[in-house]
């Protein structure tokens, strides 16, 4: 009858150990699936940085371009010094070109 209680003994703390294993192993599901839906949300984050940097890199090359053509249509005009012309009779050439080449708007 001793050695029957001592069996009964083992499987109740057996019984627990499993107990607490099964819970453990909950617990870990539980956080893995929150890490998982965190590196989903970490991946949507990506993906649009990257859309808004491949937008914002097309919207460069394009600004760029156009700044080009800008320079080259500024290029096509003679200023004069003529006092008659005063919107642009403090304004020499170099220095409207050295503005549009350096982006000092």
């Amino acid at each position: 009858a001793e050695s029957l209680a001592g069996i009964v003994s083992s499987i109740t703390k057996v019984t627990d150990l499993v107990g607490e294993i099964s819970a453990s192993s909950n617990d870990q599901a539980e956080g893995i699936s929150q890490i998982n839906q965190g590196l989903g949300q970490i991946d949507q984050v990506i993906q649009q940085t990257t859309a808004s940097a491949e937008e914002g890199a097309a919207t460069s090359e394009e600004l760029s371009g156009q700044a080009e053509q800008l320079k080259q249509m500024l290029l096509r005009f003679k200023l004069s010094n003529n006092n008659n012309y005063a919107a642009t009779s403090n304004i020499d050439r170099s220095n409207l070109l050295d503005c549009v080449d350096n982006d000092k708007w």
